[in-house]
């Protein structure tokens, strides 16, 4: 009989636990994009020339427990546990987005169109990521934005991979966060091939690693 009763017991906590933990999960401050401000780049190399696409649409939504405070002023950030912040956030970029900067406009029009092909966009035509993971990393200077180590996973071309990059978190006003990041990746690693246009000088070649730089504003909700 006391056994069943200390059954019972444990059973009720760990109810009482989860529902604890999914209270404090709906918990978590909404921050959503906002339609101005944020930019996204890829940059890449060729046998010509390098290349740059920029977009300047990123949608979505940043959660993070409100006790978090990303005060650069602030020796420690504020809210985090054990070094890692609660956060979550999901992103998406359309690939039709994101366009060539070069000259003339018919040159910029064809390295988009071969872009989205490589990219299979009809197919595909969305970039997402998801955070799971944030971390504080060590050092941070006085005043500076705050910065750490995300993990999440990329969705690009419809394959999925665990990625690993820093971001920095700073206030924007007006209840706004400014996200900032840049990693280096490999298209294959997405299935992705380095697109090779045939010109008339004859074949270009695109490597295979390219930079990604992001800066995303988001707002809290009111």
């Amino acid at each position: 009989m006391k056994m069943l009763k200390s059954r019972l017991t444990q059973l009720a906590l760990s109810a009482l636990l989860a529902f604890t933990a999914s209270i404090h999960a709906a918990e978590l401050a909404k921050h959503f994009a906002q339609p101005g401000g944020s930019t996204v780049k890829i940059e890449g190399t060729s046998t010509i020339h390098d290349w740059t696409m920029e977009g300047h649409l990123i949608g979505g939504v940043f959660e993070v427990d409100p006790a978090v405070s990303f005060d650069p002023a602030q020796e420690k950030i504020a809210g985090a546990n054990g070094g890692k912040v609660e956060a979550k956030a999901q992103t998406v970029i359309l690939v039709r987005s994101l366009h060539s900067g070069i000259s003339p406009a018919t040159a910029a029009t064809a390295m988009d169109g071969v872009m989205q092909q490589a990219m299979n966009e009809p197919q595909n035509p969305k970039i997402t990521y998801k955070l799971t993971e944030l971390k504080v990393a060590e050092g941070h200077k006085a005043n500076a934005p705050f910065e750490f180590e995300s993990t999440g996973d990329l969705t690009v071309n419809g394959v999925t991979k665990k990625v690993v990059f820093p971001v920095t978190i700073a206030p924007a006003g007006e209840g706004k966060l400014k996200i900032e990041g840049k990693t280096q990746m490999k298209m294959t690693d997405f299935k992705v091939t380095p697109p090779r246009p045939k010109l008339g000088l004859g074949l270009v070649r695109t490597a295979d690693e390219i930079t990604v730089t992001f800066n995303w504003l988001v707002k809290k909700a009111n």
